[in-house]
């Protein structure tokens, strides 16, 4: 799905003067000076980016809408709980949603990896939200969304209320008549042995930065959510079986899932997990849509239509029964 770009405030000199302001004032305080003017590449409902050349190399302040503005205390509460695997920032301010980073790199994309690599990837993804899961109730309390499978059910019915008028009919009645048997499915996550942490939403090799000796960076957390961690997961399943045009129960799926879950083996054994991925997946489609809905808060109508179809579409892959590539025997 194409998405138009927005300009909305990001365009506007009273706005940008303010933020870059702020950044150069953070740099400076590190004594770091620009070497050139900045550049805005992106805007988008959600957000904004620029770079910024500075005589240390490049810098990235990214702005976000009201709804993300959550990403800035996030983005430095990871960089203390689980520094190897995120960026530290040069400064935020979680009040407005500025964060400033240090160029991170190499994206996983760009490098045109072979399969394989993915499997470490997901394993280090795994370890990230292990190490963040202690801190769980303190994602919650910084802003981020609570997407506990408890409450997913409830957000279910918010989002066809939402969405009524761009679901058709009888996807909005099959979609009530599946919430009990979603709100099983929550209730077996809930009871699982695997703790709530952090789940970026959109795991995928355009958010995750290459490190030398195979480590790798995660990025871009603005859509993030407290829930189950394996929620995270079927996005970047979805997005590796299309990158590497597999098909359904490929062998290299069920390698990815089983690397992902390998971190997770010290919580409970393999064969006990594999089953709440596709219970997770389930509630990945309510978090994605709720996602895209925040994305376009600030958006007048008529462009926030893109957000709103990009919800429907998410919401109703619930009811789809390849949502999960991994084929019959799973």
């Amino acid at each position: 799905m194409e998405f138009e770009t927005y300009t909305g405030r990001w365009a506007e000199p009273a706005w940008r003067a303010e933020v870059l302001a702020w950044a150069t004032e953070r740099l400076a305080e590190h004594g770091l000076s620009l070497t050139g003017e900045p550049e805005q590449p992106r805007m988008r409902p959600w957000s904004t980016m620029f770079v910024l050349p500075t005589d240390a190399g490049m810098y990235w302040l990214k702005a976000n809408a009201t709804a993300a503005r959550y990403e800035a205390p996030l983005v430095d509460a990871l960089a203390r709980w689980a520094p190897e695997h995120v960026l530290t920032p040069l400064a935020v301010d979680a009040e407005r949603g500025f964060v400033l980073n240090p160029d991170g790199g190499t994206i996983l994309r760009e490098a045109d990896p072979p399969a394989g690599a993915w499997e470490s990837m997901v394993a280090q993804y795994a370890e990230l939200q292990l190490a963040v899961a202690p801190h769980a109730g303190e994602l919650v309390g910084l802003g981020v969304p609570d997407a506990l499978p408890a409450h997913v059910p409830a957000r279910v019915d918010e989002l066809l209320d939402r969405l009524r008028a761009t679901l058709a009919p009888d996807t909005s009645a099959a979609l009530r008549a599946f919430v009990p048997r979603l709100a099983e499915t929550c209730a077996r996550l809930d009871q699982s042995p695997v703790p709530p942490s952090i789940d970026i939403d959109d795991l995928h090799d355009g958010n995750v930065f290459v490190r030398p000796g195979g480590r790798h960076v995660f990025f871009d957390w603005g859509d993030a959510a407290v829930s189950h961690p394996f929620v995270a997961f079927l996005v970047a399943m979805r997005s590796f079986a299309h990158r590497y045009e597999l098909r359904a129960g490929a062998p290299e799926l069920h390698r990815l899932r089983d690397a992902y879950l390998e971190p997770f083996t010290d919580v409970a054994p393999v064969a006990e997990l594999r089953p709440l991925v596709e219970d997770a997946a389930r509630i990945a489609t309510v978090t994605r849509a709720q996602a895209w809905l925040r994305s376009y808060q600030d958006t007048p109508t008529d462009i926030a239509v893109e957000g709103v179809g990009a919800a429907a579409e998410w919401l109703g892959l619930m009811l789809d029964p390849e949502l999960v590539p991994l084929g019959q025997s799973s």
